[in-house]
């Protein structure tokens, strides 16, 4: 199950594990028409899909969407926590000190509603002794640059919780990691050419990664090949 799986990121992620064999649950919010995209490409291409929703704010809606996952596609098996609740205009966010925001909404979405996911998720695996939880963080998190408090103290939270968790599951044969992205050419699209400009200069590459860049990254821990990996943050930024 891919959180946020219809998002540019997210999208490429669904399609990674499915081009890997998996099958995919599309997590959405709200309207399904963009997660029924990705799971047309997927079936497309020869590999099995479907949407289902899968609600930060609202975690235990998750349970009855591993049941008809289960029915649908097979045990649960790999979990991507992909999905985020952005504040309102994040370019231009007030200082943390000033802000008149519900920061305290966002962390509890962000890392209270990822949280709840996990666990539901991670009992699943535990019975099937045989799991991968990946959660998509930032390169932020270790004060690289400024951003808004309210995320970075959710994924700051998620990187210590997964770290924490890696020690609980691993005996249970589940790994947890995170991916910690810099700035994709795909959001970065979406903001001021100055901002972007400055990231780049200071980016060894000299370049924004990719989402299929991140999405290769994520594949990879899913895989096998990554079954002695856990507890780690792997970073793909182009050195920023």
């Amino acid at each position: 199950m891919v959180t946020g799986g219809a998002g540019a990121i997210g999208r490429h992620i669904c399609l990674a594990l499915a081009r890997s064999g998996f099958a995919v649950g599309v997590g959405y919010r709200g309207d399904s028409t963009r997660a029924q995209e990705v799971v047309d490409e997927i079936n497309t291409e020869g590999g099995a899909a479907r949407a289902v929703p899968a609600v930060l704010d609202d975690p235990d809606s998750v349970i009855p969407t591993i049941a008809r996952m289960h029915a649908q596609l097979g045990p649960l098996g790999v979990l991507v926590n992909n999905a985020v609740a952005w504040p309102d205009n994040v370019e231009q966010a007030e200082p943390f000190y000033q802000t008149t925001m519900d920061w305290a909404s966002l962390v509890r979405t962000n890392l209270e509603g990822t949280l709840a996911i996990t666990r539901h998720c991670a009992q699943a695996m535990a019975h099937h002794h045989w799991g991968r939880i990946i959660t998509v963080s930032t390169d932020l998190v270790d004060g690289s640059m400024q951003s808004d408090v309210s995320y970075i103290a959710a994924k700051g939270g998620m990187t210590a919780a997964s770290r924490a968790l890696a020690w609980e599951l691993g005996p249970a044969g589940v790994t947890v990691n995170l991916v910690a992205p810099g700035l994709t050419a795909e959001k970065g699209a979406t903001i001021a050419p100055h901002v972007v400009a400055e990231l780049v200069e200071h980016t060894p590459l000299r370049r924004l990664v990719t989402a299929a860049e991140v999405a290769a990254a994520v594949a990879f821990l899913a895989s096998e090949n990554a079954g002695a990996i856990t507890g780690h943050v792997l970073t793909v930024s182009g050195g920023h």
